[in-house]
């Protein structure tokens, strides 16, 4: 009898193991819809978002972008795959950089008009009052720190790493490497740890105090090592270690030459008389290092097996997109940038809320708007890249 429960343990752990494999397999096609859209049409929605955080300094108009933000990722990260890139919440993460910021700045910027109280003696940084001002300047700050936090997040939550590693130019592809490497390594580690989690309490093993959780670390540790010589000898068979590619003598000379015209450049727009050599300078340098890493990028092959085509919904939402950005920088009057550049030093005032400012940020919901259903699959989707 106690072979066939052992047998019995074995198939119902071999199921176990089958019924999870389904269900990463069909959590990667759950992942589909998170990438319908064009890699490019992300990047320019990503240039919008960061272009409306940072053109304002109004508290007001940066809790109406952190808002938005907070919603697109609830909606891209309810794709009932029950994994999510972020390790913690962004709404969760921004609260605690919006305290921090504000805390930070109270206790050590001590400028304003409206005292809340002061601290007595000769602590360098902290002693002095308290303001009002201070407070509303690094809860701005705070809010534009978490407001580019989750954006970027929803970035890397709605395309997959080829697709990252595929936006990289060529040039860089050992960057790219690495980046993605980096941003799997949580999400991996973390499914790990919850493999050894429900591996230990198959076995009777209950997670109640600091030393119980002794025993999951040899196993996670065993795990990271072989996942690592793994990686190493993929990428060597793949012939990431080869010498294809490397920067010649000439191009290196290039990159120099066009930095140090960047240098000059930067230094000469800096005199009275000399912008349109500076400028001139300045362009020019950028023009030969952007040439040199472009050949350098020219002796790297890469495969494309499949191009993303261009849809609809990825021209409406780059097309929204550029238009948002014209917006903010073109086409404001001058009562609107007042509202936009809010300063609460010397006196705190109640900043001023544009209402056509606050209807054009909205154009950053446009991916939720336009996003295919689960079930459907729209000829205009692009690659379901993984």
């Amino acid at each position: 009898m106690r072979a066939e429960d052992k047998l019995r343990a074995e198939d119902k752990l071999r199921a176990e193991d089958k019924l999870r494999a389904q269900g990463e397999l069909e959590n990667e096609t759950r992942v589909a819809p998170k990438t319908s859209f064009r890699s490019w049409t992300w990047i320019a929605w990503l240039v919008a978002a960061l272009a409306a955080v940072s053109s304002t300094r109004n508290p007001l108009y940066l809790i109406l972008i952190l808002l938005i933000l907070n919603i697109l990722f609830a909606i891209f990260n309810d794709e009932g795959n029950g994994e999510s890139v972020a390790v913690i919440a962004p709404l969760q993460f921004s609260l605690w950089v919006i305290g921090m910021a504000t805390i930070f700045n109270m206790l050590t910027s001590h400028f304003g008009e409206t005292i809340f109280f002061t601290i007595p003696g000769r602590i360098p940084l902290i002693s002095g009052p308290i303001t009002l001002e201070a407070l509303i300047y690094g809860l701005t700050n705070g809010l534009v720190l978490s407001a580019m936090l989750t954006a970027f997040t929803i970035i890397q939550l709605a395309l997959p790493v080829s697709a990252l590693i595929h936006l990289t130019p060529r040039a860089f592809y050992p960057l790219s490497i690495v980046v993605s490497i980096a941003i799997t390594f949580l999400p991996s580690t973390r499914r790990q740890i919850d493999q050894i989690i429900e591996a230990q309490k198959i076995r009777g093993h209950r997670l109640s105090g600091l030393r119980d959780w002794l025993p999951l670390v040899m196993p996670l540790l065993v795990g990271g090592l072989e996942r690592s010589m793994q990686l190493a000898e993929t990428m060597t068979a793949r012939g990431f270690a080869s010498q294809a590619g490397v920067m010649d003598q000439g191009l290196r000379l290039q990159v120099l030459v066009g930095l140090l015209f960047v240098i000059a450049g930067w230094i000469a727009s800096l005199a009275p008389n000399f912008e349109i050599i500076g400028i001139s300078l300045l362009l020019g340098g950028v023009a030969l290092i952007g040439f040199a890493f472009w050949k350098l990028g020219r002796q790297m092959p890469r495969t494309t097996y499949k191009k993303e085509p261009w849809g609809v919904t990825d021209l409406l939402i780059s097309a929204a997109s550029i238009g948002l950005v014209a917006f903010l920088f073109f086409a404001l009057t001058p009562a609107q940038k007042a509202s936009l550049n809010y300063q609460p030093y010397p006196a705190a005032s109640l900043p001023q809320f544009d209402i056509w400012i606050g209807l054009m940020l909205q154009i950053l919901l446009i991916p939720a708007a336009l996003k295919p259903r689960p079930g459907n699959k729209p000829a205009e989707a692009g690659l379901l890249q993984r």
